[in-house]
């Protein structure tokens, strides 16, 4: 006769968790890692502007080289944007897995910093690529 085995749901250890819900933080901390990187990126781009500042000696000092191009412009607003969206994204990782709350409140969460993610990483490509 055969038995059947146990789902992955089944198995529960003495806080109520499913491996399931093991695989699912791991996966999210994998998320944390890629957010926190793109905000690094994305900070450091801001302030190694590409062409570089103007020099001491000429009028116009210390502003970017390309300050009136309209690349550049859609490259400093690409990359902010893809700041806030990082940062914002690796609070909200940060919050969900800290707070004891609902399942709701959790996925509700988890699933506003994941898409807050790839819209981060979708301006870093529009930043980058202009």
């Amino acid at each position: 006769m055969l038995q059947r085995k146990p789902m992955l749901t089944e198995y529960v250890d003495s806080l109520g968790r499913t491996p399931l819900h093991y695989a699912a933080s791991e996966g999210y901390r994998n998320f944390v890692v890629v957010s926190v990187l793109v905000a690094t990126v994305t900070f450091a781009a801001a302030f190694t502007v590409p062409g570089g500042y103007i020099a001491d000696d000429h009028p116009g000092r210390g502003t970017a080289v390309l300050a009136k191009d309209r690349a550049f412009n859609w490259f400093l607003a690409s990359d902010f944007f893809a700041f806030v969206s990082s940062t914002t994204a690796t609070f909200l990782f940060a919050f969900t897995e800290a707070l004891v709350v609902d399942k709701h409140f959790r996925r509700l969460g988890l699933s506003l910093a994941v898409g807050a993610l790839f819209v981060a990483i979708g301006g870093m490509f529009c930043a980058f690529l202009s």
